[in-house]
């Protein structure tokens, strides 16, 4: 039987993320504290996502993304117009990296 093929939407939150995994459903709730983060990126390690989608939050989001580089493919909004993917920058507008991120629905609508 084929590995089933995981996608992740992190909702990042001053307090705490909310962690959701696709096509499971799967949801978590991480505190926003390094232990927190040193916790999911244990998980999301073992999971072997295929891909993590980070939301951004106006530099909420910088330390769980730095944390997260190499555990599966990152989609990371950063504090700049540039978007951080798998470990370089890619010249792409915003717009088109969030509609990216929605097409593959990580996550519940709000």
């Amino acid at each position: 039987m084929e590995p089933q093929v995981l996608y992740v939407g992190i909702d990042v939150a001053s307090k705490e993320h909310q962690v959701f995994i696709r096509p499971t459903g799967k949801q978590m709730a991480v505190a926003n504290t390094p232990a927190g983060i040193d916790s999911l990126v244990a998980t999301l390690s073992a999971l072997k996502p295929a891909l993590i989608v980070v939301e951004a939050t106006g530099g909420l989001d910088v330390p769980l993304v730095w944390a997260l580089h190499g555990a599966a493919e990152l989609i990371a909004p950063s504090l700049t117009e540039r978007y951080w993917v798998s470990g370089s920058y890619v010249d792409q507008a915003r717009q088109e990296i969030q509609a990216q991120a929605a097409a593959i629905r990580l996550g519940p609508s709000r």
